[in-house]
Formats: structure tokens, C-alpha cells, sequence
């Protein structure tokens, strides 16, 4: 099923098991990142957080086709979690792993949380601040994960890749 509402095509794609979603997922992503260089010369996007979009980074991370310039990616969170980057929750911390490590994606194109810092309050506005500097222009892509509660990125103005298994929404 396909539409098309604010300017953004709109797609269900069922798959059969969690290794079609995988690759379904990671593939709209690749060539949704390639579009935006192609049309921006360069490609923002949210990443979600959680368990559920590690393998897509995973095999984003592979070679495959298109090929990604990760020269001109540059990365925030659409959620993150107050811990700090090493921490085992942090959703920084498993997309690092998953994903940042390797790639050759410069450091300073990653925006994350500092979610080492002891007031949520003073996270959350330094990181808006973050997010209006990098986000200055229109943002191309935001992946959301869809666990056991949906939810939505809060980064405005982008085009969402939401990939979940059905089986394990709850609302």
C-alpha cells in the first residue's frame, strides 16, 4: 500500500519473518540516504534506539548497493536514553557498535545525547540546541523502531522509516 501525504510517500510493507524486515528496512534506508545526497549533497538522519533497529544498522553497515558516502551522513537521535555513551542502554552506544564503527562516518557528523549529564532537563535543552545547529537544514530520513510500544521520533520535517515486527507492537 502506497500514498503520498506531505510530500513524503507513505508504504506498508508486510515481510515474512525478522531477516525480510531486516533487509527491507535497511534497503528503503540506503536509498532513501542516497536520494538526499544526491539531491542535498549531503543526508540527515534520526536514528531510533532500542533493539529493534540494530540489525538494520547492522547490514547498513555491509557493502552493498546503492553505496552509501558516509562523508556526507551526518547523524542525531530521534530518542536516547540518560546514561552515559558506554552505558549498555544507551542507544548511542549500540549504534556506535552497530553502525558508526564501521563506517567511515567523521565524528563530528554524529550528534548525540549527553546522556552522561545528571539533570534531564539540562540534557534535553543542550541537546535542542545541538539539533537547531545540525538541523539547520531539512532533515531527508528518520528511522524509527517499533518494539513493544510504537512511538514516533520527535525531529520534525522528515521522512519516517518505521520498521518493527507486527508481533511485537502492543498498544
Amino acid at each position: 500500500m502506497t500514498d503520498v501525504a506531505d510530500g513524503f510517500e507513505r508504504r506498508v510493507v508486510v515481510a515474512s519473518d525478522a531477516a525480510a524486515l531486516t533487509i527491507a528496512a535497511a534497503g528503503h534506508l540506503r536509498r532513501g540516504i542516497a536520494e538526499a545526497i544526491a539531491a542535498r549533497r549531503a543526508c540527515w538522519i534520526a536514528l531510533a534506539g532500542g533493539r529493534t533497529p540494530r540489525a538494520v544498522y547492522e547490514r547498513l553497515a555491509a557493502d552493498d548497493v546503492p553505496a552509501i558516502d558516509w562523508a556526507r551522513v551526518h547523524v542525531a537521535f530521534g530518542d536516547e536514553r540518560l546514561v552515559p555513551p558506554d552505558h549498555a542502554d544507551s542507544n548511542y552506544a549500540m549504534a556506535r557498535a552497530a553502525l558508526f564503527d564501521r563506517v567511515p562516518i567523521p565524528g563530528t557528523q554524529i550528534h548525540r545525547v549527553d546522556g552522561e549529564r545528571r539533570d534531564a532537563a539540562d540534557a534535553a535543552a543542550a541537546y535542542a540546541v545541538v539539533l537547531t545547529r545540525a538541523f539547520a537544514i531539512e532533515a531527508a530520513l528518520s528511522a524509527v523502531g517499533a518494539g513493544r510500544l510504537v512511538h514516533r521520533s520527535t525531529v520534525p520535517r522528515v521522512g519516517y522509516a518505521v520498521f518493527g515486527l507486527l508481533t511485537t507492537v502492543q498498544m
